[in-house]
Order: C-alpha cells, then sequence, then structure tokens
C-alpha cells in the first residue's frame, strides 16, 4: 500500500503543505504567547483557511518564478 505522498506523486501533485493544530501551537509557544486548545487552534485555521490557501498559492508562483530563471 502506498503511503500519502507516493500517492499524490503518481498524481501529479507536488510540493504539498499541510497545517495542524500542533502546527498552531507551536508557533504560539515559539511567539510566547498563550497556548490555546486543540478546539481554538482548529477553529481560527478553519477560518483562515481561504487566506492561508492564497497567501501560500501567491508565494508559490513567486518561488516557481524565481527559481524558472534560475533554471
Amino acid at each position: 500500500m502506498a503511503d500519502f505522498w507516493t500517492e499524490q506523486k503518481e498524481q501529479g501533485y507536488y510540493a504539498i503543505v499541510r497545517w495542524s493544530a500542533d502546527d498552531i501551537h507551536q508557533y504560539r509557544e515559539d511567539m510566547g504567547w498563550v497556548k490555546w486548545t486543540d478546539e481554538q487552534a482548529e477553529t481560527w485555521l478553519n477560518s483562515m483557511e481561504g487566506n492561508i490557501q492564497d497567501r501560500m498559492t501567491e508565494q508559490g508562483w513567486d518561488v516557481i518564478d524565481i527559481l524558472m530563471d534560475e533554471d
């Protein structure tokens, strides 16, 4: 049985990024901010998901542009 990442590549998808409540917990800890519950982190991620996707897509195109220029 192939793992998730192998299946994604077989389907032609690359550079996949995913975010979880653990990522939010780590970020808040690194910033010295009060820890959230898993529910708070997941609620925030859910409410910001579209913004995160839009920004990651913009940045992804910028990176592709830079790397294509270097190639």
